[in-house]
């Protein structure tokens, strides 16, 4: 399924094999909670043919797809119904294109759609804390059924993977983690049972191996690895190694989970110096982590991929990348995408400074400042802000300096039009702004996978204009060396 292909120093380069497609790596994994989320990031697969000559793959959550579940609420829940009798992901894809394209009047005036197909590997996270959460609360998972339960659910996933083609699946899991959504914690009586099913998680594990082995061998899992300290992250690992020992069968690859927001994590136990700033902090926080793992399955010769799940900000790619990590997703290129709101649409085209305040409740979407061009040469232009996400309206139209398929088919004033628009555009523009930032990632991954030699870092680095993101990695190297 993944073959390494090359090794500088700690940075990799593979490519995966699976249902007849094949994608290199390092690369990043775009997010469509489609079916759940809200219908606008639904969007992201119509417009998936500005993805198509990409090396970009594609992350769902099976928690908002499988129809059959116990959760809501639900949106496209049509469109998700229809899933249900396609053998294939990249079917679905295209339903999906063409349900929307043929109701969609929007869509016909402002954009061509090709009939160019995205052909991603489709890697699909199992929601399991959302999914076991439910059942949790409706008493219908218990202290006394759990084994029982956790059989069935882990079944069905099993299942709903192998019938619809998916390339890639992350493991059930039920792990303590710094990812409970919000509210969460606010039940009582779903905080006194956390314990105890966190406690059983590696029964879930161990029945997924299991059940993998004697009926779903060919499946791709790849296994969480949670922890709240370095050491836990080490010996949860060891465990998993120690399971598939065990069992005699191995997971396909691993998924570091868990890492919350680097930001907000609480680093006085991760031995990072106080002297450096909150980025280069958080820089450090996800290397250590990353590279411990890596680190000890090297020492195993184990060259299985390992995926970020969640933590991978464009900011902190690059120190995730010399971890020798090999596949990421992050949802927060689409968080910033989308927190515009309705009242600042009559704002997005019209000259406001930073400092001067709008009427009334006012959140602006965000884009991301690139650092690459198409040919991985750097965009020197844009120094002050390189990988941070600027309010749409403060992006001058005539120096906007990006030629990636978005902005060569758009202006950025054509974008801001179009979500000064009606529903329908104002989608629009909010996806072609998270497609033009998860191609970034794409630059930024095959630049080091272009690499010859270790000290191509280096010298990338030193090519930077002067900047704080320059400052800030070279101190992070400073840490790591």
């Amino acid at each position: 399924m993944f073959e390494l292909k090359k090794k500088i120093g700690s940075i990799r380069s593979g490519v995966f094999h699976s249902n007849k497609k094949a994608s290199s790596t390092p690369c990043f994994f775009a997010t469509s909670n489609f079916g759940g989320g809200g219908t606008n990031v639904s969007r992201l697969l119509v417009y998936s043919d500005l993805l198509s000559e990409s090396n970009i793959n594609l992350l769902l959550n099976y928690y908002y797809i499988d129809i059959d579940s116990d959760l809501s609420p639900r949106f496209d829940t049509s469109l998700v119904e229809d899933f249900k009798g396609m053998k294939d992901i990249l079917d679905f894809i295209k339903h999906i294109k063409k349900a929307y394209c043929e109701k969609s009047d929007a869509l016909k005036k402002d954009y061509s759609i090709s009939e160019s197909e995205w052909k991603p590997v489709v890697l699909l996270d199992s929601g399991s804390g959302n999914i076991l959460r439910n059942k949790i609360k409706n008493k219908e998972l218990t202290k006394d059924n759990y084994s029982e339960k956790y059989k069935s659910v882990v079944d069905d996933y099993l299942s709903f993977l192998e019938k619809h083609l998916f390339d890639i699946g992350i493991v059930m899991d039920f792990a303590k983690k710094n990812t409970y959504k919000a509210g969460e914690l606010s039940d009582v009586e779903y905080v006194k049972n956390i314990t105890f099913f966190t406690t059983k998680n590696f029964d879930l594990l161990k029945m997924t191996l299991q059940e993998q082995k004697q009926k779903f061998p060919n499946l791709n899992l790849f296994v969480p690895i949670h922890g709240d300290s370095l050491e836990e992250y080490y010996d949860y690992l060891k465990n998993i190694l120690k399971l598939e020992s065990k069992e005699k069968f191995l997971f396909k690859g691993f998924a570091i989970g868990g890492l919350g927001n680097p930001n907000k994590v609480d680093k006085t136990i991760w031995g990072i110096p106080d002297e450096v700033n909150g980025k280069v902090k958080g820089m450090l926080y996800l290397n250590k982590i990353a590279a411990k793992i890596r680190k000890t399955l090297d020492e195993r010769s184990d060259d299985r991929p390992i995926h970020i799940l969640g933590a991978a900000s464009p900011y902190n790619l690059i120190p995730l990348l010399l971890s020798g990590m090999d596949t990421f997703d992050c949802h927060s290129a689409w968080r910033r995408a989308s927190d515009g709101n309705s009242d600042s649409k009559d704002y997005v085209l019209k000259s406001i400074k930073e400092n001067v305040k709008v009427d009334g409740d006012v959140k602006f979407s965000k884009i991301l400042v690139p650092l690459l061009k198409k040919d991985l040469s750097i965009i020197v232009e844009n120094k002050s802000s390189f990988l941070e996400f600027e309010k749409l309206h403060l992006i001058k139209n005539d120096n906007w300096n990006c030629d990636c398929p978005v902005c060569e088919k758009f202006s950025i004033n054509q974008i801001k039009e179009l979500f000064s628009g009606d529903q329908e555009r104002n989608f629009f523009s909010k996806i072609l702004i998270y497609i033009h930032s998860i191609y970034q990632y794409q630059y930024i991954c095959e630049l080091f996978s272009s690499f010859d030699k270790y000290d191509d870092v280096g010298r990338f680095i030193e090519s930077l204009p002067d900047c704080s993101y320059k400052t800030n990695l070279k101190t992070f190297l400073e840490h790591i060396i």
